[in-house]
């Protein structure tokens, strides 16, 4: 399947944003979209999915690159606050220790927190402002986010992206409130 989802669960998701959808398509002024908001959905779900380049992705649905990816990101930024709301459900330690869900080796941690790294292609521009991307321990240009993690394999917390040069613990120091005791 192109999104892992059946119909029932697509339909379920599609239920929780269709007002958001119809009403983000629908704002600004100028050419309307020839794409509906639910298909919009589904190839977003698509791209989450099987990830690859935009140059990939896009003739797949025949766009070209640069109009699907701001196609894509629309949609993400349009149906991420109410799909956290809808279904983001932080644990909190009462809840662990009443399933009986802790880490092994640390039992008294709420969280795992780590900092990984997506490769992106070199950025365009001149020197000084591309090297801000490199990472020297990995040896390649991209983005480094913090995820924060339960017990349950969950994923709780995550950061903005930051420049691949940036150090683990400098982004693990910035990162949000509760995650700050575990760095």
């Amino acid at each position: 399947s192109m999104t892992n989802f059946t119909v029932t669960e697509f339909e379920s998701l599609w239920a929780m944003v269709d007002d958001t959808m119809n009403t983000a398509w629908m704002e600004g002024r100028g050419r309307r979209s020839t794409t509906s908001p639910k298909d919009a959905l589904f190839m977003a779900l698509a791209v989450l999915k099987h990830f690859s380049t935009w140059e990939k992705h896009a003739p797949d649905f025949g766009y070209k690159a640069p109009t699907f990816e701001k196609l894509i990101m629309r949609v993400l930024h349009s149906v991420q606050p109410v799909l956290y709301v809808e279904l983001i459900r932080v644990p909190s330690m009462s809840n662990l220790s009443n399933s009986d869900r802790r880490f092994d080796h640390f039992s008294y941690a709420l969280y795992e927190v780590d900092v990984t790294f997506q490769p992106a292609q070199r950025p365009t521009g001149r020197f000084a402002e591309q090297k801000h991307y490199f990472s020297g321990k990995l040896h390649l240009y991209g983005y480094k986010i913090e995820a924060s993690v339960s017990p349950e394999g969950r994923c709780v917390a995550m950061s903005e992206s930051f420049p691949g040069s940036v150090h683990d613990l400098t982004i693990c120091t910035s990162a949000l409130p509760f995650t700050r005791p575990t760095c």
